[in-house]
C-alpha cells in the first residue's frame, strides 16, 4: 500500500462527527443511513489495507509478512497488535487511535521520535516499536473508559465520551490508581504522540485534556520513573574483575580447545599464556580429533542421522580410516574408551558445553553486538575479510537506505574471536546448528536448528558465569543480555582515560584501528578507543549512575588517582597525598562530600590528562632530568624510582605481573628464568604491599 493512499485518513476530523453519527445508527440497529462524503470516507476506512495480512478494521494488525528478514526477537507477537484486548474503548475512540497508530507509522504524522527535533527523519520508525508504544497506551485509555463507565454508565459513555479526547482529566486520575501496568516511558511517548498538534487537527479535532502524567497517583512505578535511591539502580555493566576473571578463562578454553584439535590459534599471545601457565583442560578430558569426531557419531546417530550423512561431517579422513565407525555409535564409543582409556561420558559433555559458552561470552563481549543481532550469527559464514578488518557479518536485515558501517552491520572480529568462530565451527558438527547462539543439544535429521532467543542466551551465559565465578561474585552479578556490549565500551572508555587495560584483548581494538596505546592522540584516519566507545554507545548507555559509561570511567579514573583517603606508593607519595587533603578539606568544609568532588573533577574532565603514568615528584615541579630511569606507562615503579608515585589504578597491571612470574617458578620447563622470575614476583609484590593490595 502506498503512503499516499494513507494521507486519505488526513480526513478524518473533517468527517468525524457524521462518521460517529453512522457509528451509533449502525450500533442501534438502524440501516437507513442516507449517502453522503462521510459514508464514502467510511467505506474506504473499512476497504484499506494496513499490511499484507490485515485490513485497517482487522481485529488484529499482523505486519510479520511486511518484514520477513525481522529480527527473531522480534518475529511474532511483537509484529502484531491485537485491538480485541481493549473492549472499553468506544468503537469511534479506537477508529481514531487507528488513525493515529497509521500516520505515526507512516511519517506522516509530523510526531518526532522522543529526544528528537521536530526535523522530519528519513527513516520511518519500526512496527514493533509502535505497538509496544500503543499497547502501552490502550491498556491505559481502556482503563480509564472502564472508569468512566463505572462513574457514569455504559450507555452515557458510548454516547458523551465516544472520542479520546472527551475524558475529563479527573478520569485520567482514577484508572493511574488502579492500572495493573507500570507508568514507564513508553505510556508518556503515545501520549506525547496524541497531543501533537499534527494529529489533533487531523484526527481528533480537539485538544486532549492537559494532565501530567508523571503527577499521578500510579500504583505501580517502572524502574526510570521511580524516584532516584528507592531502589538500587541495576548494574549495567560487569564490575572489573569479573570481566577479568571472565576474558581469561573463556580465552584460554578457546585456544586450549583449537591446539589439542591441532587447529591454528590466531591468538598466539593467549596461546603462549595458556602453554607457561600449564592451563590444558583439553588434556584433563583427553581431547583430540579422534575422540571428538568419536563423540559426533554418537551425537548424530542417537539424533537419526544415517551414517552416509555422519561420513559428510566426520570427514572421510577419520570415517574411511577408523574402525570406529564401522560399528553402531554405542559400541564405536566403548572401543575407544576401552582403547584409549578415556571416556566419553558426562564429564566430555560438560566439557565441550562449557567450551560453546565460552565461545558465546567472547563473541558477545569482543564485539560489542546486541543481542538480536549476535543471534543471527553463523558459524559457517559469519566471519569474513573485507579487504582491510576480519570482520563479522550478522543476517540481521536493516532498512535499506541506512549506511553500512562499523558496528552497525559489521563488527571488528579480534583474535580471539576468530578463533570463537572456528571451534563454534567444529562444535556445530554435533550440534548440526549452524546458529552459534544456539542450544548445545542436537538438532534431530532433517530439523532446522534455531537460534537462542534473549531469555536463552542469558540462561546459557549464566551458565557461563557459574563456572568462572565465585560464588559470591555469581550471586552479585544479576546479568542481561546488554551486559557484554556495555561492558565493551564502558572497558574502552576506561583505557581511553588512562586506566590500565585489565584485558590484552582490548588492545586489539586499538591495533586494528591504528592506535596501539592509550594516549588520547588520533589522527583522521584512525580511531581512538574512546571513539569505538561511542560507536558502541551511539543509541544510548547509561551507568549506574544514570550518566554515561563514559563518565562514569572518568569518576573512577579519579577516585583511583586524586582520592585523599586513597593508597599511594613511593618516595613522594605522601607528599601526592597531603596535597590532595589540603585540597579536599577547603571543599568539603564548604559543605560538599568527596563524590560531589569527585563528580566535579569528571565534570571538568580532568580524568583523561592522566596517560596511566605515576605522579612524579609527588605533584611538585618537573624539570628535566635525564639521568631519571623513567620508562613511564604503567610499569612506573616507586621501588625502582625515588620520584614514582603511584596509585590503586596500576594494581591491577602489577598483579598479573606477580601471577604471571608465578606461574612461571611452578614450571619446570621455565627453570632457567625462576631466578629473573622470583626477582619480578618480589618488586610486583612490593608495589602491592605499598598500596594496600591483597594477593
Amino acid at each position: 500500500m502506498e503512503q499516499f493512499e494513507f494521507s486519505t485518513l488526513l480526513s478524518f476530523a473533517k468527517y468525524r462527527e457524521t462518521v460517529s453519527a453512522i457509528l451509533l445508527q449502525l450500533k442501534s440497529g438502524d440501516d437507513d443511513i442516507a449517502s453522503g462524503e462521510a459514508l464514502k470516507f467510511l467505506n474506504y476506512i473499512q476497504s484499506l489495507q494496513v499490511s499484507k495480512l490485515s485490513a485497517f478494521v482487522s481485529p488484529v494488525w499482523d505486519f510479520n509478512a511486511d518484514y520477513p528478514n525481522a529480527s527473531r526477537h522480534i518475529r511474532g507477537a511483537k509484529l502484531r497488535m491485537d485491538f480485541t484486548k481493549y473492549p472499553n474503548i468506544p468503537e469511534f475512540a479506537m477508529l481514531e487511535l487507528r488513525t493515529a497508530f497509521m500516520l505515526i507509522l507512516k511519517g506522516i504524522s509530523g510526531v518526532p521520535e522522543q529526544g528528537s527535533s521536530m526535523r522530519i527523519s528519513k527513516a520511518l520508525p519500526k512496527p514493533n516499536t509502535v505497538i509496544a508504544r500503543f499497547e502501552a497506551g490502550l491498556r491505559f485509555l481502556d482503563k480509564t473508559f472502564s472508569a468512566a463507565v463505572q462513574e457514569l454508565g455504559r450507555e452515557h459513555v458510548e454516547r458523551e465520551f465516544l472520542s479520546v479526547h472527551m475524558l475529563p482529566s479527573h478520569l485520567y486520575e482514577e484508572a493511574a490508581k488502579d492500572f495493573e501496568y507500570v507508568f514507564d516511558n513508553a505510556l508518556e511517548v503515545f501520549f506525547k504522540g496524541l497531543r501533537s498538534g499534527y494529529l489533533v487537527e487531523n484526527v481528533f479535532g480537539s485538544c486532549l485534556p492537559v494532565v501530567n502524567l508523571s503527577t499521578l497517583k500510579w500504583k505501580l512505578l517502572g524502574k526510570a520513573k521511580r524516584p532516584e535511591g528507592e531502589e538500587k539502580k541495576k548494574r549495567q555493566v560487569l564490575p572489573n574483575d569479573v570481566f577479568e576473571v571472565s576474558s581469561r578463562a573463556s580465552s584460554l578454553a578457546i585456544v586450549d580447545f583449537l591446539d589439542a584439535m591441532g587447529e591454528r590459534v590466531v591468538d598466539t599471545l593467549t596461546l603462549s599464556r595458556r602453554n607457561s601457565e600449564k592451563q590444558l583442560l583439553s588434556h584433563i578430558y583427553g581431547l583430540c580429533p579422534l575422540k571428538f569426531n568419536v563423540y559426533v557419531y554418537k551425537r548424530l546417530a542417537y539424533k537419526g542421522f544415517p551414517k552416509s550423512e555422519v561420513s559428510k561431517v566426520v570427514g572421510d579422513t577419520f570415517f574411511d580410516l577408523s574402525y570406529y565407525f564401522f560399528t553402531d555409535a554405542l559400541d564405536a564409543v566403548k572401543m575407544y574408551s576401552e582403547d584409549t582409556g578415556s571416556k566419553i561420558d558426562d564429564g566430555f559433555r560438560y566439557y565441550l558445553n562449557y567450551v560453546n559458552y565460552a565461545c558465546m561470552y567472547v563473541i558477545g563481549q569482543y564485539t560489542g553486538m546486541r543481542p538480536s543481532e549476535y543471534a543471527e550469527l553463523l558459524a559457517s559464514s559469519c566471519l569474513i575479510f573485507d579487504g582491510t578488518y576480519w570482520v563479522l557479518r550478522s543476517n540481521v536485515s536493516k532498512q535499506e537506505d541506512n549506511l553500512v558501517e562499523l558496528f552497525d552491520d559489521f563488527w571488528l572480529a579480534i583474535p580471539i574471536v576468530r578463533d570463537a568462530v572456528r571451534v563454534a565451527q567444529l562444535l556445530a558438527k554435533y550440534k548440526n546448528n549452524d546458529f552459534i547462539f544456539s542450544n548445545v543439544d542436537t538438532v534431530p535429521f532433517g530439523k532446522q536448528g534455531q537460534p537462542l532467543g534473549g531469555a536463552g542466551s542469558k540462561e546459557t551465559l549464566d551458565k557461563f558465569f557459574k563456572k568462572v565465578l565465585t560464588p559470591e561474585q555469581f550471586s552479585d552479578l544479576d546479568f542481561n543480555a546488554y551486559m557484554m556490549r556495555h561492558t565493551l565500551a564502558y572497558q574502552l572508555y576506561r583505557a581511553d582515560v588512562g586506566l590500565p587495560f585489565i584485558s590484552h584483548q582490548l588492545k586489539h581494538f586499538g591495533e586494528i584501528v591504528g592506535v596501539g596505546h592509550s594516549e588520547r592522540g588520533f589522527s583522521k584516519t584512525t580511531l581512538g578507543y574512546g571513539e569505538i566507545a561511542d560507536m558502541l554507545t551511539k543509541n544510548g548507555g547509561k551507568g549506574v549512575s544514570g550518566k554515561s559509561f563514559r563518565h562514569d570511567a572518568e569518576v573512577e579514573s579519579i577516585k583511583q588517582r586524586f582520592d585523599p583517603d586513597g593508597s599511594y606508593a613511593g618516595v613522594n607519595a605522601a607528599a601526592h597525598k597531603e596535597r590532595l587533603q589540603r585540597v579536599f578539606k577547603g571543599y568539603m568544609a564548604s559543605g560538599h562530600t568527596k563524590d560531589d568532588i569527585f563528580e566535579a573533577m569528571a565534570e571538568q574532565h580532568i580524568a583523561v590528562i592522566s596517560v596511566g603514568q605515576g605522579f612524579c615528584y609527588g605533584g611538585g615541579p618537573m624539570e628535566f632530568d635525564e639521568s631519571i630511569p623513567c620508562i613511564g606507562g604503567l610499569r612506573c615503579n616507586p621501588n625502582r624510582c625515588e620520584n614514582a608515585v603511584v596509585s590503586k589504578a596500576n594494581a591491577p597491571a602489577w598483579r598479573d605481573v606477580y601471577y604471571q612470574n608465578k606461574k612461571l617458578l611452578e614450571n619446570l620447563e621455565y627453570a632457567h628464568l625462576h631466578a629473573q622470575s622470583k626477582a619480578a614476583m618480589e618488586e610486583a609484590y612490593g608495589v602491592l604491599e605499598l598500596l594496600g593490595e591483597e594477593l
